[in-house]
């Protein structure tokens, strides 16, 4: 499987816990603490 997600929380350990839990199902995963994040990755 080749699909990436992106998972924006503030919570970091439900971050770490659904990061583990995705790429044990073979996605390819991005994080972000805030939605300030995806909004700059988003520009570029």
């Amino acid at each position: 499987m080749n699909h990436r997600i992106l998972l924006v929380d503030d919570d970091k350990e439900l971050l770490a816990a659904l990061e583990v839990k995705l790429q044990k199902e073979g996605y390819q995963i991005d994080t972000a603490p805030d939605g300030e994040v995806p909004m700059h990755r988003s520009r570029f």
